[in-house]
């Protein structure tokens, strides 16, 4: 009995013990498993991480300059230092002889005063047409500066800015006389036609009133040649033209008119681009 159990005993711990782990024989396989690194390996070399690249700033646009306001030669000038100044603008314009004058305002030459076919007489609205003559239709041209009083010379003679087609009896009957407001109405002047009148003015005798429509025309022409020429206008003259400027201010046809004397004579008339300049000249 005793050899029996103790060969069983002995068969037991050949079979081996199944509630003992017993670790599997190294056989060669890993079961899937990557071998483990020598201690003195090199580490695998990582890739270089790409930098991150930063956007460029946009680009700040360049601030507009401001336009040059351009400088005013007339700024800050009243009386005789802006009378000094518009008098080197305008003066030494291109000169031509009378005749050559009124052939740039007949078409002739030219057709400074034809407008829509018509010359217009400056005092009255008469109308005629163009001729290709210097006297259409009893035509003559009208110095608005009289001769007798400094316009009988070159180049006051000929200067476009000062003078203008009227009929021959509205320029007898202005004649010479100084420009201002008649006293008389209507019939009871000596004379008058279009507007215009020719008569006495109280306390000062006999004046010519220009019609309503050109009055400011004539006050600018005036303004023109007193500066153009370093004439002096009477005061009680003055004091009528500036009221005929102040309320008949240019229109397109002046400015027009202007525009087309510049191509001849280089220069214009400043009062016509620039009306506010008489209330800055106390006495012109």
């Amino acid at each position: 009995m005793k050899h029996l159990l103790l060969s069983l005993a002995l068969a037991l711990v050949a079979c081996g013990d199944p509630g003992v782990d017993t670790p599997p024989a190294d056989d060669g396989d890993d079961g899937g498993l990557q071998p483990r690194p020598d201690a003195g390996a090199e580490p695998e070399a990582q890739p270089e991480a790409t930098p991150e690249v930063q956007p460029e700033p946009e680009a700040t646009p360049e601030a507009t300059p401001e336009p040059e306001v351009p400088v005013d030669p007339l700024d800050g000038l009243r009386d005789q230092a802006l009378r000094d100044a518009l008098n080197a603008m305008v003066s030494g314009h291109r000169v031509y002889n009378y005749g050559q004058a009124r052939d740039f305002m007949y078409g002739i030459r030219a057709a400074i005063d034809v407008i829509d076919g018509q010359i217009e007489c400056v005092y009255t609205g008469r109308k005629t047409p163009p001729d290709q003559t210097r006297t259409p239709g009893g035509f003559n041209t009208e110095h608005s500066w009289p001769r007798s009083e400094g316009a009988d010379i070159e180049p006051e003679l000929s200067d476009l800015h000062h003078l203008f087609p009227t009929t021959e009896e509205a320029n007898q009957e202005r004649a010479s006389l100084p420009f201002g407001e008649t006293s008389c109405a209507g019939s009871a002047c000596p004379w008058d036609d279009g507007g215009s009148e020719m008569g006495a003015q109280s306390g000062r005798g006999d004046v010519f009133q220009v019609r309503a429509l050109r009055q400011g025309d004539i006050a600018r022409a005036h303004f023109y040649f007193a500066i153009r020429y370093n004439r002096r206008i009477d005061a009680a003259e003055e004091t009528t033209l500036r009221q005929w400027h102040a309320q008949d201010p240019p229109d397109d046809r002046e400015r027009a008119r202007n525009d087309a004397i510049e191509r001849f004579q280089n220069n214009r008339n400043p009062f016509v681009d620039r009306p506010d300049l008489v209330d800055l000249i106390s006495d012109l």
